[in-house]
């Protein structure tokens, strides 16, 4: 996959995890992205976000722990700052 917001993820991701980042293409589900790639097909389109395969995801008893929350925020802010970073250069 090669995108310019990849490298500012991956940067991002290795301020916070301790592994490195798992990129993979998926489908886009319900969410509002798939109007975008309707619209502009052609635009990449990125999901992050915290997750664990035991989140039962979509199930009523669907859950995140609270660690990997919290790390998904640290992420987001260490993008917004990656990003910024490079909009100085």
């Amino acid at each position: 996959m090669d995108i310019p917001l990849k490298e500012w993820l991956e940067h991002s991701a290795a301020e916070v995890y301790d592994k490195p980042m798992v990129i993979e293409p998926t489908a886009l589900g319900g969410g509002p992205a798939i109007y975008f790639h309707r619209a502009w097909p052609d635009m990449p389109i990125v999901g992050v976000g915290p997750g664990n395969t035991n989140a039962n995801h979509h199930a009523p008893n669907e859950n995140m722990k609270l660690d990997d929350y919290k790390a998904s925020i640290k992420h987001m802010i260490a993008l917004m700052y990656e990003m910024e970073k490079q909009d100085r250069e």
